[in-house]
């Protein structure tokens, strides 16, 4: 099975993307790949992030906080029991 992930054009575009961290942005993919698209949040630790984008723990949660600062994406919940949700933002 193949899937599609599309970044949209408001982020590709903004100024703050382009001073994303590669880890950054592969966290962005990360958690758009975990998104269907039912308006659930998706589930991502900085362990996973870590592994998924291999980079170290600092530069994952270095690239959540980032990404939470951009705006792109939003924390649903902390860390729990098991991995902090996420929500990527709708169009600004």
């Amino acid at each position: 099975m193949s899937a599609v992930v599309s970044i949209p054009r408001w982020i590709v575009d903004h100024r703050r993307w382009r001073m994303l961290t590669p880890a950054a942005k592969s966290i962005f993919v990360e958690l758009a790949c975990g998104d269907v698209g039912d308006g659930k949040p998706i589930p991502l630790s900085i362990r996973d992030a870590m592994f998924a984008c291999r980079c170290s723990t600092g530069a994952a949660t270095r690239g959540f906080k980032a990404l939470v600062d951009a705006g792109f994406v939003t924390q649903v919940t902390g860390r729990q029991r098991f991995a902090s949700t996420w929500r990527i933002a709708q169009a600004a």
